[in-house]
């Protein structure tokens, strides 16, 4: 854990170091190239840092279902009541946070759930995939009636709740 620690310590900064090109890039291609952007080298640097990343977190933890869909889904959802956190620095490291928040919470809400000794043979990332599902299914319920802020996101949310739940007992029911 400690090698990997510094691994994902060294990605960090790269995307760290690469948040502002990431806000230039947000503007457009032909805006982001007027401002001295390398629009190519900068798509690429960001894709390589991502590929990294996300290898050394599936080398430490496994594979843990929609939490790096849905971490950042969450904190763009939030980023309209947090002023900065737009801006890809912050947002970054928002999302690592909320990622490792949410996999805390489904581990301990299995464990409440089903009891520690059952929880020790299902893996985390079978609920942190049901949980996912059901928030990405949401969200784009939000985005299909045409708005995209979180307002939109949590009306789709009450809408599917009624079918999220039950759907989600069977499932985890029938991997039992």
């Amino acid at each position: 854990v400690v090698q990997a620690a510094a691994l994902i310590g060294a990605g960090l900064i790269a995307v760290v170091a690469l948040g502002g090109r990431l806000d230039l890039l947000q503007l457009g291609d032909d805006q982001a190239r007027a401002l001295g952007v390398n629009v190519v080298r900068s798509r690429l640097s960001v894709v390589v840092v991502a590929v990294f990343l996300a290898a050394v977190s599936v080398a430490l933890a496994g594979p843990l279902g929609f939490v790096g869909l849905c971490a950042p889904a969450l904190i763009r959802l939030l980023s309209v009541h947090v002023p900065g956190l737009p801006r890809h620095r912050p947002l970054v490291l928002a999302s690592a946070l909320t990622g490792a928040l949410l996999v805390l919470v489904s581990d301990v809400v299995l464990r409440a759930v089903i009891g520690a000794a059952e929880a020790a043979r299902i893996p985390t990332g079978v609920l942190t995939t049901l949980l996912g599902a059901v928030f990405l299914v949401a969200l784009s319920q939000g985005m299909r009636t045409g708005r995209s802020d979180a307002t939109a996101a949590l009306i789709a949310a009450g809408r599917f709740a009624r079918w999220s739940i039950p759907i989600t007992l069977v499932a985890l029911g029938a991997l039992l």
